[in-house]
């Protein structure tokens, strides 16, 4: 596993999404830049390495609507941040899915601050 330090920022291929067409740059760059804020992890935990999504995934909703945090660790749950719903927009604040992405993405490191 990387260091969190060097863990890579999400993009779109990493969620699988492939747009074509011949507006996809702009819609392409819009949702990478909105993935920006969370690490391409293959579904796992950036601090323990737990699977985020799945059957027996290691994800637990939160108070605000579609964040929520791990579960995963051997001492109890790690609570690292992740969020589960995604509601991207274009650069004209318009909404580029008509629905909410359900995948589960952790934190990018850079954005997270212990206290």
């Amino acid at each position: 596993m990387k260091t969190m330090q060097q863990q890579k920022h999400c993009t779109i291929d990493d969620i699988g999404i492939s747009i074509t067409g011949e507006d996809a740059k702009p819609t392409i760059e819009a949702v990478d830049l909105y993935l920006h804020k969370f690490a391409s992890t293959g579904g796992k935990c950036p601090k323990c390495d737990a699977q985020l999504g799945g059957l027996l995934g290691s994800f637990m909703w939160g108070l605000v609507h579609g964040e929520g945090y791990c579960t995963g660790g051997f001492n109890g749950p790690c609570c690292w941040p992740c969020r589960a719903l995604h509601r991207i927009h274009d650069s004209d604040g318009r909404e580029i899915f008509d629905r909410a992405l359900p995948v589960i993405l952790a934190y990018h490191p850079e954005f997270i601050t212990q206290e």
